[in-house]
């Protein structure tokens, strides 16, 4: 996950992240509508701005393919989500 996140975070080093909850087997459908099976995984992550300040906890959505299960294949966070949909996947996720 930090590996992952470190290439769009202005201080990856100075990260915090919160992993309360552990990967979850399912599966979902691509934009070309093949259905992609694998792990999916939220938590939250808090970084600083270029001011040095942090930015407060945001959440992050991680999928991992099966083939490659220590590498994150695709993952968003919710900084920039004005739709709550990070938000909205991650409740499904763990609460359905």
């Amino acid at each position: 996950m930090k590996d992952y996140f470190a290439a769009v975070l202005f201080d990856a080093e100075a990260a915090r992240y919160q992993f309360p909850l552990r990967p979850v087997q399912g599966s979902w459908t691509a934009s070309n509508s093949a259905r992609e099976f694998g792990w999916f995984m939220c938590g939250k992550i808090n970084g600083k701005n270029r001011m040095g300040g942090y930015t407060g906890y945001k959440t992050f959505f991680a999928y991992f393919s099966p083939t490659l299960p220590d590498k994150v294949i695709d993952g968003t966070t919710a900084d920039t989500d004005e739709l709550g949909i990070v938000d909205g996947w991650c409740k499904g996720l763990y609460h359905s």
